[in-house]
């Protein structure tokens, strides 16, 4: 079965890689609007506190609100 492009996207997955044990972290949420991406990214800060973090985003638009930058 093929969905369309448009087709309705019901729940948000934010995900990251830690590159040194080749290991994934992913939330499955309800949304994924800028409060649910601030919370993932305040997960991977408790995770790794003491490490600078790159985050790599594309043009989705809850990532550009104020509170997230």
């Amino acid at each position: 079965m093929r969905l369309r492009a448009t087709y309705t996207r019901p729940h948000g997955v934010l995900g990251a890689l830690d590159l040194a044990s080749n290991q994934l972290i992913y939330r499955i949420r309800e949304r994924k609007r800028w409060n649910e991406f601030l919370a993932f990214l305040r997960v991977l800060q408790a995770r790794w506190p003491d490490q600078r973090l790159y985050v790599i985003c594309d043009n989705f638009s809850p990532y550009r609100r104020r509170e997230v930058r």
